[in-house]
């Protein structure tokens, strides 16, 4: 249930608080932003009214903000103005404001009891504050600062403001719409092998990080695999540019394309703190085929040198490998991300074996994880032979082992 509206008076104008989302809907791309779309439930009479919507992010874009109207009557709301609050009230910020006024300072004892009340004025509050105490000016004097009051200009937590007019009286819900910095996510992958290790089982995680300077709750949330480009502005809507419609896949999740990416939508609501870190489940399969390659590789430096008769010794990678295609079990987008794998010992109990990244791999794509090097595993190469032909041309043998 959506809290009543609070309201206080200005000299001419209501202005009205609304505190809680009906409807919050959030699509995080990973590349440290998101696109909040917030819908809440007003009542605004006729003439202009300061609106003003609570539990905003810090990190909110202000140039990217808009209010739209929704349902019956919605179109007779004229925005008149915008604006982002963000002066919030912090030590500095509240002392900057009493430079050249009077206040106090009190020092306490070992028990925390008032010990000395001193009268001072606020001088300066640059690298440290500087009193004017009975003519003389203190450039380190002690005491806890004790102001009268705070000033009005101070904020708690960041809010949008608006200034509308309506004609008439309107009940129903205003969209606010803008971008802000601060969310990101990532995929992180287990890919858990089968007794046979040649089959395994995948499950993947989204890793979302809140750190936008705000709580979500009960938040619809999608996701934007792709590297989309944030300096490029379109005249089109927000709403046109991102909102689609689900299209089921696989357990938790359904994807589509959207405009050259992936969006990816999270079943049901999600409540995120601000600087908190959520693990939400994107989909699982089951036995995909695997294998497993030994890889040797050389290096352009072995055509271009003289090694004589010194023998070289090269690490032997191992590689474990699926196909990312229906016939697997998958033939999902899969957005980039960490892929750790685990098999099985002789015992039957789990073990790590290795991670690796991946980059945005597409339906019908090999997927190769490097887990680590072989110990049992040598290779070893001896230069036969080797001519420098003319310039930057040579000819050189091998014999590998």
């Amino acid at each position: 249930m959506l809290a009543a509206p609070v309201k206080s008076y200005g000299s001419t104008e209501d202005i009205k608080v609304f505190g809680q989302s009906y409807q919050l809907n959030l699509t995080v791309y990973n590349n440290n932003t998101a696109f909040i779309k917030d819908i809440r439930n007003v009542s605004l009479p006729p003439g202009k009214t300061e609106l003003k919507f609570d539990g905003v992010p810090s990190q909110l874009r202000p140039e990217t903000v808009y209010l739209t109207g929704i349902g019956p009557g919605s179109d007779m709301i004229n925005v008149l103005q915008q604006k982002y609050n963000y002066n919030l009230a912090d030590k500095k910020s509240i002392l900057d404001s009493y430079v050249g006024k009077d206040l106090k300072l009190i020092t306490y004892d070992r028990d925390n009891n008032p010990e000395r009340t001193v009268e001072a004025r606020l001088l300066s509050n640059r690298s440290s504050p500087i009193y004017k105490i009975d003519g003389e000016i203190y450039l380190n004097h002690p005491g806890t600062p004790v102001l009268p009051k705070i000033s009005s200009e101070f904020i708690g937590k960041p809010e949008l403001s608006w200034t509308v007019k309506t004609d008439k009286n309107f009940e129903g819900q205003l969209k606010a719409s803008y971008l802000t910095g601060g969310m990101n996510w990532r995929a992180n992958y287990n890919l858990i092998k089968n007794g046979d290790k040649k089959s395994a089982k995948l499950v993947a995680f989204v890793a979302l990080d809140n750190k936008s300077g705000a709580d979500y709750k009960d938040a619809a949330v999608k996701l934007i695999a792709g590297k989309i480009n944030t300096a490029r502005r379109s005249g089109r809507s927000a709403d046109m540019l991102y909102s689609a419609a689900k299209a089921p896949l696989s357990e938790s999740l359904s994807r589509e394309k959207l405009s050259g990416y992936h969006q990816y939508e999270i079943d049901g609501k999600i409540n995120i703190k601000n600087n908190q870190k959520k693990q939400v489940k994107l989909f699982s399969a089951q036995n995909i085929p695997v294998s497993q390659d030994f890889v040797t590789q050389s290096n352009s430096r072995y055509y271009t040198t003289n090694y004589s008769d010194k023998g070289i010794r090269q690490d032997v990678n191992i590689y474990t490998g699926f196909n990312n295609n229906k016939k697997s079990n998958l033939g999902i987008p899969m957005p980039a991300g960490v892929i750790r794998v685990y098999e099985p010992d002789s015992s039957g109990s789990m073990q790590f074996t290795g991670e690796d990244n991946i980059g945005h791999t597409p339906s019908g794509e090999d997927i190769k994880i490097l887990t680590g090097s072989a110990f049992d595993i040598v290779c070893r190469r001896k230069q036969s032979d080797y001519k420098n032909l003319y310039n930057n041309t040579y000819e050189t043998e091998w014999v590998i082992t």
